[in-house]
């Protein structure tokens, strides 16, 4: 798929051809998950009918239930629930018409997953503290904002590997919870996996007006671009890159200051096939989270891009200063 931009008026100064391109990645599935999920065979036959190469290591505080608060009446029942914030306790209560004849419960000893039962001690739904609360609460809180800890790729020889089956096992992930948890008792971490596609953004500048190449040697790159497969293994070697820049986790340390880099080979063909920028963007309504780091304010909808010939006379197709020759 393409986006073809054509502004009226507008041209690029130094530009190396009259046809601009930018290769973006854009998020498409993605699932939220915790590492015990990778137990589940269903989660895991889900996950495998997917290409999900790019994995976050997040985290958030724990949301538990609270004990006392649970009550299953004929008429409604009401579920509790505990959480600490910046070192401040919160409690919140909910209460529901109890029109699947809920009865009683079972709940573990962490607090943090619950069997549901009717009259006669058949379980009618079970789950997690914190999916739970999602459904509970009426608008959304800030305490679902997930935290970015790393960012990391899983792709094996052609391709065969994905995040799930190196997270399964992954000694990043045992590092982080080891680190992070024993300094931060009253959080837990969560995964979200990804899959990305590309396409090809392209703008069109004054024809010939201060273009390196002529109009129909333009066409022929933008023609040679369009036809040009970019390896999997690129795809998904940027896009892990441009995330880590754009975020900076904590326990990330390659691609913080060095992306982009033409002297990177892993992603070499975007320079070969002379791309004006890098972008991705991604959306995180559908798992009802918000993402965040260190540097990046929470937000549903993340949209960057990144121009690959900093510190040259090559002009910006997205600056606008750039394009007005400002």
């Amino acid at each position: 798929m393409k986006k073809v931009l054509r502004p009226r008026g507008l041209f690029m100064k130094h530009a190396n051809y009259s046809i601009e391109n930018t290769i973006a990645m854009k998020a498409g599935y993605h699932n939220l998950l915790q590492q015990n999920d990778f137990k589940d065979l269903e989660i895991v036959r889900s996950l495998q009918s997917h290409s999900c190469h790019i994995y976050m290591i997040c985290s958030r505080p724990k949301i538990l239930f609270r004990k006392s608060s649970l009550h299953f009446g004929r008429d409604y029942y009401r579920v509790g629930y505990d959480y600490i914030k910046n070192g401040k306790e919160y409690s919140e209560e909910y209460d529901f018409p109890n029109t699947l004849g809920f009865s009683n419960y079972k709940l573990n000893e962490a607090c943090n997953r619950i069997h549901i039962m009717d009259e006669k001690g058949k379980i009618l739904t079970d789950g997690k503290s914190s999916l739970l609360y999602v459904s509970s609460i009426p608008e959304y809180k800030e305490i679902l904002d997930l935290k970015i800890l790393y960012i990391g790729q899983a792709f094996g020889e052609n391709g065969q590997r994905l995040a799930a089956e190196r997270l399964s096992s992954h000694s990043t992930l045992q590092q982080i919870y080891a680190d992070f948890m024993d300094n931060n008792l009253n959080e837990e971490i969560w995964l979200i996996l990804w899959e990305f596609a590309p396409y090809l953004i392209s703008m069109l500048g004054s024809i010939g007006i201060d273009a390196i190449h002529d109009f129909d040697e333009s066409v022929e790159q933008y023609k040679k671009v369009n036809n040009t497969p970019i390896p999997l293994d690129q795809q998904i070697t940027v896009i892990e890159a441009a995330l880590i820049k754009y975020f900076s986790p904590q326990y990330n340390i390659e691609y913080k200051s060095t992306f982009p880099a033409s002297s990177h080979s892993s992603y070499q063909i975007c320079y070969q096939l002379d791309f004006n920028n890098i972008a991705f963007e991604l959306d995180t309504k559908s798992i009802y989270t918000r993402l965040y780091s260190d540097t990046i304010k929470p937000k549903f909808f993340h949209l960057r891009n990144f121009f690959l010939h900093s510190g040259t006379d090559r002009k910006n197709m997205f600056n606008i200063g750039d394009i007005f020759n400002l």
